[in-house]
């Protein structure tokens, strides 16, 4: 397919090439949030380190462990939205129009 035979990828169409940018901008914020969130769960597990029986309850440590794992998932669901944005950019990419030649 060459766009000589009247087919068109879509940085030729304004309305897909807008869709494509609209979903980097997301997907770099998501990005930027999920850096955060990635270091914010190593400072949460740096302290859960420290907790140990001598200097903490069982409720304190329990909570801790709840935090983390609370924090965790909102990682986790802010990969699984980098990774579905990913997967509509492909696929706007890959979408080939056919223009009827005039």
């Amino acid at each position: 397919m060459s766009y000589n035979d009247g087919w068109r990828k879509y940085e030729d169409i304004p309305e897909k090439k807008i869709k494509v940018q609209i979903l980097l901008t997301s997907k770099f914020n998501i990005e930027k949030q999920l850096e955060k969130q990635i270091k914010k769960i190593e400072k949460i597990s740096d302290k859960n380190k420290l907790l140990t029986l001598n200097n903490s309850t069982h409720k304190r440590r329990s909570s801790a462990r709840l935090r983390l794992q609370t924090e965790c998932e909102v990682r986790d669901n802010l990969q699984r939205k980098i990774c579905i944005i990913e997967k509509w950019i492909e696929e706007l990419k890959e979408e080939v129009l056919y223009v009827k030649a005039d």
